[in-house]
């Protein structure tokens, strides 16, 4: 058996529709809060909020906090990459192996 497999028979399995419900929601509720860590701790959300232009950029002023202007760096990045991906010509290369190809 691989190491990325397990034996499924010695895990308890859900009889019942409500103990499948029970389990499933238990399971999407994890990943869940799995993903919503993982953004939080890597930075996603404050990526997302700035391609979507919400910014809190304040300069201290002598008179309090002043907004400043930003400059949609991720949104630019992105639009970019999306314009380079599209425009791409791609490459297709097919190499037949021996015995595979059939004449008329």
């Amino acid at each position: 058996m691989a190491s990325n497999e397990y034996n499924t028979s010695t895990l308890s399995q859900p009889k019942t529709e409500a103990e499948q419900v029970t389990f499933w929601h238990d399971r999407v509720s994890t990943a869940k809060k799995s993903l919503e860590a993982w953004s939080r701790e890597s930075g996603a959300d404050r990526f997302i909020e700035e391609y979507n232009g919400k910014f809190t950029l304040f300069l201290n002023g002598l008179r309090g906090k002043i907004p400043v202007p930003p400059i949609n760096e991720v949104f630019s990045y992105v639009q970019t990459d999306l314009a380079n991906l599209y425009n791409r010509d791609p490459y297709i290369s097919v190499n037949p192996k021996a015995g595979s190809v059939r004449s008329a």
